[in-house]
């Protein structure tokens, strides 16, 4: 009598999956509203700006970190102060007198949105012409 095995071969497909996910924030734009332009002058009680109000596109996902440069990408200069609400610009020195054109940045929450938005101000440092009789 003869023996037959019966033999399966099985195959066996492995595939990977990679799944990621966000937060809902990712798709929210922030949109900016306007601020004027300044004028500072040398030796003033010090001014102070507000960060502009942003609006998202999901109420939720609103900034929630401001902070600001210069558009040219150097750092601030020593008198311009970043404060959470905004900035503070005071100088004695009439050497600091130039136009400077500084970038409002919202910082969405957690870094959920990649991207981040920005406004431009100019900030003009004058010195004030005070005219006395004689």
């Amino acid at each position: 009598m003869k023996s037959y095995f019966l033999s399966t071969i099985s195959y066996f497909a492995e595939s990977q999956l990679t799944v990621t996910i966000l937060h809902f924030c990712m798709r929210a734009a922030l949109t900016p509203s306007t601020v004027a332009d300044q004028t500072y002058y040398v030796t003033d009680t010090p001014l102070s700006v507000a960060f502009p109000t942003w609006t998202s596109s999901i109420p939720t996902c609103g900034p929630t970190k401001f902070t600001a440069k210069l558009q040219s990408g150097g750092g601030l200069p020593s008198f311009i102060k970043v404060t959470p609400s905004g900035i503070t610009v005071l100088t004695p020195n009439p050497g600091d007198v130039k136009k400077y054109s500084l970038q409002f940045v919202a910082i969405p929450p957690n870094g959920y949105n990649p991207s981040t938005s920005t406004i431009t101000v100019d900030f003009k440092v004058d010195v004030k012409c005070v005219v006395k009789k004689i």
